[in-house]
């Protein structure tokens, strides 16, 4: 099963781009998704959390305070959920961040990234999304509003049907931009597989 969120992001004078990631997994029965703070957190990043759940049911996330759902796609034991936060002063203090699913039980892959040079007022300008299965992800495209903005392409799987070694060939079906892979991580328990992977470019409007 595929998840893919593409959203994009704007910058007042430069192109935003990732400063840095954390990364968590735990391929064993848990409660709680705990993900540490990227390095370098400062006020006015933007934090995006990429989590991928194998998980029994379809749960609701409680998330940590201040942040945003901007996503969650469920199907056939799995679950991606994508979250936004502009990093406050009690961000940077912070140690970690913690993720609830109302389900427990359940195995993942989580990554917090930090986006440095982002528009203080308009964070994310437009999303689209999809779930479905086999090993090629498809959504709808997006276009930017803003000089300089950037484009970034989150996807998962997870469960026992398909198992994405890795993840390549990101692509607009117009006016393709140059993709910089940020991640592509893969975590596996007997028959489990959980992947996630995250590419973004920077553009202008067209």
């Amino acid at each position: 099963v595929v998840d893919k969120i593409i959203g994009t992001g704007t910058a007042v004078a430069t192109s935003p781009s990732v400063g840095s990631y954390a990364y968590a997994q735990d391929t064993g029965s848990n409660t709680d998704v705990v993900i540490n703070k990227p390095s370098g957190l400062s006020v006015g990043d933007l934090m995006f959390a990429h989590i991928e759940l194998v998980i029994a049911s379809n749960p609701t996330v409680t998330l940590p305070s201040g942040w945003t759902l901007v996503n969650k796609t469920y199907s056939s034991g799995h679950c991606a959920v994508l979250a936004q936060k502009l990093a406050d002063a009690g961000d940077t203090a912070a140690t970690n961040f913690t993720f609830t699913p109302s389900v427990s039980g359940f195995q993942y892959i989580g990554v917090i990234n930090r986006i440095i040079d982002i528009n203080q007022t308009t964070q994310v300008a437009t999303s689209s999304s999809s779930a479905g299965t086999g090993s090629t992800a498809t959504a709808t495209t997006v276009t930017p509003t803003t000089a300089n903005s950037l484009i970034g392409m989150f996807v998962s799987t997870g469960g026992t049907s398909y198992d994405v070694s890795s993840w390549s060939g990101y692509a607009l079906a117009t006016d393709d931009i140059t993709w910089t892979e940020i991640y592509d991580l893969r975590a596996t328990n007997g028959s489990q597989v959980i992947t996630l992977a995250f590419a973004c470019g920077s553009r202008t409007p067209i």
